[in-house]
């Protein structure tokens, strides 16, 4: 399948579900959903991150095992800072195939401009077949919130 059609399907994917209030979008076996696409500001939009196996990643004891930061039309706001690290433990977690794990994060846009957000992140020491591609990078894919004048 062409790379064309491919972003073509993506578009109307996300194009349907955030007529559905939810924007979801998928990237291998990673999924993102936000719920809902569209808020006023004050409002909470609650991310649901999946990842199904076969997979393996971090699991946080006193870090985040998943990171949200949203990249807005002037600055990149934290969506759930990692604040007060006491150590840094993490334990290594398999999914196996045909199972998934899900995290979530809540989003409370309280004091945040009005505007158009791409929401990135990343799932801690992911790995999917392959080396470790992210510590810390973007390997989540992302999904676009807009948050309107309360």
């Amino acid at each position: 399948m062409s790379s064309r059609v491919l972003v073509l399907i993506a578009l109307v994917t996300e194009a349907l579900m955030s007529c559905a209030g939810s924007v979801t979008a998928i990237q291998g076996n990673l999924q993102v959903v936000a719920r809902p696409a569209e808020v006023s500001a004050g409002q909470t939009v609650h991310f649901t991150i999946t990842v199904t196996g076969p997979a393996t990643y971090s699991r946080g004891v006193c870090l985040h095992t998943v990171q949200l930061w949203a990249a807005g039309p002037t600055d990149r706001i934290p969506i759930n800072p990692q604040t007060g690290i006491q150590c840094l433990s993490l334990l290594r977690r398999e999914v196996p195939t045909g199972t998934s794990d899900s995290f979530d994060v809540y989003w409370r846009t309280t004091g945040v401009p009005p505007g158009r957000y791409v929401v990135h992140g990343f799932l801690r020491g992911y790995e999917a077949g392959a080396p470790d591609i992210s510590s810390n990078q973007d390997n989540l894919p992302a999904v676009r919130v807009d948050v309107n004048s309360a």
